[in-house]
């Protein structure tokens, strides 16, 4: 029996979004996709921190008695819900322990957004915190979605820079997908060159490095400081023509836009261990 997939949300999104691809996922498997109801409570208050959506997420799979073992369940994320998982799962568990296999990113906001800025803005407030008490859109949240925000580097330090790998064979296998279209209409506003409309493709994608140094007063590279590190573990990576940031899980007309996307969301979460075995070009087997 393959693993259940359970579905969690990005930030000022809620369930309804994935509904067309919980039915995808429930045609193609036979099995119950649960979501993780946070955002439609929590993630638009200006005071809620991720460590919060960190621990709502806990609190809400042991309430949902969803499995803890290791590798036990499939989770799929869009948006901001790779941020909170990430956090959770490096908060809670170990990379051994992780009960996480198949880890489906969806437009992942893994280094930010540009609209993050814009989000404390008074545009911000007025499209998405209209309904929200107080007219707010999750501050904190947001300062962690800035572009080089302190919160994401320590994030990739828990994960990617880790002393264990998290991704990769016999660990989660991590697959990445974004768009690489813009919006349409009044949202074409947030359009941005080399992004899904929301997140940019390199912002995305976790295979990166960690590049320290150390500068002098005339903010010259001190000799010998530099320190160049790969991230640790295999993650998948794809970009997808004619998708933007919510056609990709199916939000808009006719979405999703390419006929790939369900095919790789359905590759994605059936991968193996042996599917994660890297060549010598450093591409997939």
């Amino acid at each position: 029996m393959r693993n259940p997939i359970v579905i969690l949300h990005g930030w000022s999104d809620n369930s309804r979004s994935f509904r067309d691809l919980a039915h995808f996922l429930q045609t193609e498997f036979g099995a119950a996709v649960q979501h993780l109801y946070l955002a439609d409570w929590l993630s638009l208050q200006d005071e809620i921190s991720y460590g919060d959506l960190a621990a709502a997420m806990q609190q809400a799979w042991l309430g949902m008695q969803l499995p803890t073992a290791p590798q036990s369940v499939d989770l799929i994320v869009h948006s901001t819900g790779a941020l909170v998982s990430r956090h959770w799962f490096t908060r809670y568990y170990a990379a051994a322990t992780n009960p996480v296999k198949r880890f489906l990113q969806l437009a992942p906001a893994n280094f930010g957004s540009p609209l993050a800025h814009k989000g404390r803005s008074f545009y911000g407030r007025a499209v998405k915190g209209w309904k929200q008490p107080g007219f707010q859109t999750g501050a904190n949240l947001l300062y962690g979605l800035e572009l080089a925000a302190d919160y994401s580097r320590e994030l990739a330090k828990a994960d990617l820079f880790a002393a264990e790998s998290w991704y990769g064979a016999g660990r989660m296998l991590s697959t990445i997908l974004i768009g690489n279209r813009g919006y349409s209409g009044i949202s074409a506003i947030a359009n941005e060159a080399g992004s899904d409309g929301t997140v940019r493709i390199a912002g995305a994608n976790l295979n990166c490095r960690y590049l320290k140094v150390a500068l002098d007063e005339q903010q010259n590279v001190k000799p010998g400081s530099l320190q160049l590190r790969k991230s640790q573990g295999e993650i998948a990576f794809s970009v997808l023509p004619d998708e933007h940031h919510g056609s990709i899980i199916g939000n808009g007309k006719k979405a999703p836009h390419n006929p790939l996307t369900l095919q790789l969301i359905r590759q994605a979460l059936q991968v193996e261990d042996a599917d994660f075995q890297v060549g010598s070009t450093g591409h997939f087997a």
